[in-house]
């Protein structure tokens, strides 16, 4: 059973929109091992996060406390008394929320990719060293303890080659944001590149 302290030292977590990939990474953050809790969810349909509720906290003990629909869901999650945001938001959205989250005093884990120019990610960057938050993007394998072995095991890289691909299907190449032009900006170039580009920076210690 969890003791007083345990449930101070576990990180209050609200994520902002209920995109798919949320879902997988809500789902694995609910566990009872994990050391956040998803507090709040916000969503401007309100339709949209009862789905997302009881899809991702199903099988849980522990449902979020606070859910915020509306036009103003984001912006109210964000003056909430959270200490941390997930923000799985098309990448054109980031530079506003972000920022706001940051001057909010929340720390902010980010989806790839996290900005739509990289002079846009050294503002977020600058905010964050100046508020005194965390800022960290959502690409796991960078985080992992593998990924660094992998890339000392590689002590004089001088070039790489690298390749990514999936299926996605009749529905996913129609409906996706990533396909759309109004959509997430990068389209696969900031999907599937990321990885590729975030591996070669790692590897060539960049």
């Amino acid at each position: 059973m969890a003791t007083e302290e345990d449930e101070q030292s576990i990180l209050s977590v609200g994520v902002i929109g209920c995109a798919r990939i949320a879902k997988k990474n809500c789902t694995a953050a609910n566990k009872a091992f994990a050391s956040c809790a998803i507090k709040s969810i916000a969503s401007r349909n309100a339709d949209k996060a009862s789905a997302f509720i009881n899809e991702v906290f199903a099988k849980s003990a522990q449902l979020p406390t606070q859910i915020f629909t509306g036009e103003d869901a984001y912006n109210d999650l964000l003056e909430s008394k959270i200490e941390a945001v997930y923000i799985p938001l098309p990448t054109k959205m980031h530079d506003e929320y972000v920022i706001r989250a940051l001057c909010n005093k929340k720390h902010v884990l980010l989806e790839k990719p996290v900005a739509v120019s990289a002079q846009a990610y050294r503002d977020m960057l600058a905010v964050a060293s100046k508020e005194g938050k965390f800022l960290m993007d959502g690409t796991m394998f960078v985080h992992a303890p593998r990924t660094r072995r992998i890339v000392k095991s590689i002590p004089n890289p001088n070039r790489i080659h690298m390749n990514f691909t999936f299926d996605g299907g009749a529905d996913f190449l129609q409906n996706d944001i990533r396909v759309k032009k109004d959509g997430d900006l990068l389209g696969c170039v900031g999907d599937l590149g990321w990885y590729c580009i975030r591996m070669g920076l790692l590897v060539f210690n960049a």
